[in-house]
């Protein structure tokens, strides 16, 4: 028997519907297995009301039937013996309905519905007692064992893990009614980093215009995403601070507030606060950083820069493409090189061929990796770009700059974006771009940069 009873209780025990927040549910699942394991008829879940002057049915299972929130009730002015029990928040163990001072509601309850025995276990939430599981006995007087005892208490245990579910369920509803507020708090708290992304949604809408700068309109897109990261933190925070505010201020207004709660408060409030300026200044740093780089590449007048300093702006520029494709993307460090061209033509370079091994490389590669290194001779720059991608097959490598030429047609290439690297290079650079001879460990290109 305790065994059967074990088995029951596991299987209860590890069901999902125990955690998923549905209290009918669950409530139904135990109700079951008590009448299994216990070989009854009758079982319900009481549930005391605020001031526990009364308990009220939640569930009762009769047979095959279930009944949810009938008007079942006792109250402890009618039925004080009973209640005196509940108070101890113990199982309640009556083997003789008739015998026992503990059920003075027989006449009214017990005795109509032919019930003889009744195990009573309390259901407790976080140390408090908020009702009982009661097993109801028809028939011959039954005496309950110390198996069935522990295995009613361990199922009305269980009912308070499934009221534990149910009230996390609720919080996760409220978390959500409060995240779908942050739009309208962000238009209200943060304007001018709405106004900043309105701008970069512009600026999107102008670079897609032109198809040599069209790989620049996902940037925006990356940038806006990581953006809103910082944004959401900080508007968290602020209805966080402000809801603390409310919580003081009724205090005060109660006359109920201490010195060590309002001091509580401030450091809540500080905390608060400080991440909020810390969020801030993280996206507006983001939106700087793109300014920046944005400004490289939309430069079309020949000037000298840091060659270096000029892609690594640009890789930073690209550090949320890369994020979201989960790409590590390394430019081996070396001393400066100021070179006399165009930043803008450098950028897009590297633009494009970064966006060239997202679309194409990494079909089957884990850890997705791109190298870039700087060279300079006195009659040359050289940077040697290579992925750990699959590669570029023999068979294509003629085409591979030839304007339209694509192997994602179907997934939306264009075939431009290596035959604008081969322009840049070749005509607005006056250098010389080639595919290395090694593509066992990726796809590598060199590009020769005339330093005259």
């Amino acid at each position: 028997m305790h065994r059967t009873l074990y088995d029951i209780l596991l299987d209860v025990s590890k069901s999902a519907m125990i955690d998923a927040g549905n209290l009918q549910t669950a409530g139904r699942l135990i109700l079951t297995a008590a009448i299994d394991g216990l070989q009854i008829n009758r079982a319900g879940i009481w549930l005391l009301t605020d001031g526990k002057q009364a308990i009220r049915s939640k569930m009762l299972m009769d047979g095959d039937n279930c009944i949810f929130d009938c008007d079942l009730q006792l109250t402890r002015s009618d039925y004080p013996h009973y209640f005196t029990s509940l108070d101890s928040a113990r199982a309640v163990i009556t083997n003789d309905v008739c015998a026992e001072q503990n059920t003075d509601f027989r006449a009214n309850y017990l005795i109509p519905s032919g019930i003889t025995s009744m195990l009573n276990a309390p259901i407790h939430h976080r140390g408090e007692m908020l009702g009982i599981i009661c097993c109801e006995h028809q028939g011959e007087l039954r005496a309950w064992t110390n198996e069935e005892i522990a295995f009613t208490s361990a199922l009305a245990d269980t009912y308070g893990r499934a009221i534990s579910a149910a009230q996390r369920n609720e919080y996760e509803q409220q978390l959500k009614e409060i995240n779908e507020q942050l739009e309208q708090k962000i238009d209200d708290r943060t304007n001018v980093l709405q106004t900043a992304l309105r701008n970069l949604n512009h600026t999107q809408a102008k670079l897609i215009e032109s198809e040599k700068l069209a790989s620049l309109g996902r940037l925006v897109s990356g940038l806006a995403h990581e953006i809103n990261t910082p944004l959401g933190i900080s508007v968290t925070s602020s209805s966080h601070c402000a809801s603390e505010l409310n919580r003081v201020q009724k205090l005060y207004q109660e006359d109920a507030l201490n010195e060590e709660t309002f001091a509580l408060f401030l450091a809540e409030l500080e905390d608060g606060l400080g991440l909020i300026n810390d969020n801030l200044h993280r996206a507006a740093t983001l939106i700087q950083n793109f300014k920046l780089s944005g400004a490289i590449h939309t430069a079309n007048e020949e000037e000298a820069f840091e060659l270096r300093a000029c892609i690594e702006l640009t890789l930073k520029s690209l550090q949320p493409l890369l994020k979201k494709n989960r790409i590590d993307c390394i430019l081996a460090p070396g001393p400066e090189i100021t070179l006399n061209s165009y930043p803008g033509a450098i950028a897009q370079i590297i633009t494009n061929l970064i966006t060239n091994s997202i679309h194409h490389a990494f079909a089957n590669t884990i850890e997705k990796k791109i190298q870039l290194q700087l060279e300079r001779t006195p009659e040359r720059i050289t940077l040697h770009y290579r992925d750990n991608g699959c590669g570029i097959a023999d068979e294509i490598r003629p085409k591979i700059f030839e304007p339209f030429f694509t192997t994602a047609r179907r997934t939306g290439g264009s075939g431009l974006g290596l035959s604008i690297v081969y322009n840049l290079v070749t005509q607005k650079l006056g250098g010389e771009i080639v595919i290395d001879a090694d593509q066992s460990s990726g796809a590598a290109f060199t590009i020769h940069l005339s330093t005259q």
